[in-house]
């Protein structure tokens, strides 16, 4: 019964641990209120968690018996997931150590980060762990939605797509070139072709094939040289009717790249009579 319960804490402790991207307590931690690795934000204060030489208190999630530094390991964390200070969760005056009131629920971030803590452990043992056959690469991390915001980015696409409805095609490229570039190298974004085609075919099933028409013309500018991009426009056109430039785009699209799929789906349905209903292939 001992052996299972150790067992379980070391299993708790790896998930949570493996969770906010901090490799499983064999990390020697900075040395208290110290800085700590780059784009991790500030430490917490003298002894973080509990004080130099006291066990963390009020831990409802994490295991009890875990030690402080342990815990400050996992603050680590999240400060680098979350893109946030630790007076973010706990009481406390920023720049002031000796007012931290780590063991305090006063605040909602807490209670939240606490509930989040949960739903990552279950989706890592009961889904992630079960379809990567126990690989722990492969577990759900704090960093892998939120990309360093408190709040996880919305899709690019979705971005795109209510710009483009509501304030047009040249809206939603000039906010895409405008969130390109400021985000481009924090990765919180995708901002390959596939987006823009992705948000083109979405406004398009939304019966917005001006805008979809628009928004892939801007894209062939961004880039050139992606058959995909100038196959969509193909589809798209197809789709409005108009055999003739949905024909010069698919042949265009081969000239970049003679195997394109959606290129030659495009002209066989040309060739086979009207076009059929449908968009791009996913």
């Amino acid at each position: 019964m001992m052996r299972s319960r150790v067992a379980s804490l070391a299993l708790a402790a790896g998930l949570l641990f493996s969770m906010c991207g901090v490799p499983a307590i064999a990390q020697t931690p900075t040395p208290p209120g110290g800085p700590g690795p780059q784009g991790q934000g500030p430490q917490p204060g003298p002894g973080g968690p509990g004080g130099m030489n006291q066990k963390p208190k009020n831990l409802k999630v994490l295991p009890q018996d875990m030690s402080r530094e342990q815990v400050t390991a996992i603050m680590r964390g999240f400060t680098g997931a979350l893109g946030v200070r630790c007076t973010h969760c706990h009481v406390g005056q920023e720049g002031s150590p000796q007012s931290m009131d780590y063991a305090a629920d006063d605040k909602d971030e807490k209670l939240t980060a606490r509930e989040m803590l949960k739903m990552v452990r279950t989706i890592n043992t009961d889904y992630v762990r079960m379809a990567s056959g126990g690989d722990a690469k492969a577990d759900v991390r704090c960093e892998t939605c939120h990309r360093g915001r408190t709040e996880p980015p919305q899709p690019l696409a979705d971005i795109l797509v209510e710009t483009a409805s509501t304030q047009g095609a040249d809206a939603a490229i000039a906010k895409y070139t405008q969130m390109r570039s400021e985000s481009l190298e924090a990765g919180q974004y995708d901002f390959r072709e596939r987006t823009l085609v992705g948000a083109a075919r979405r406004l398009q099933e939304q019966n917005a094939s001006d805008e979809a028409v628009a928004l892939l013309k801007a894209s062939i500018e961004l880039f050139p040289n992606s058959a995909d991009v100038v196959a969509s426009l193909g589809m798209v056109l197809l789709q409005r009717g108009d055999r003739g430039g949905a024909q010069a785009q698919f042949n265009r699209a081969l000239q970049l790249d003679p195997k394109n799929a959606m290129a030659q789906q495009g002209l066989r349905r040309l060739q086979g009579g009207p076009a059929a209903p449908g968009g791009p292939p996913p």
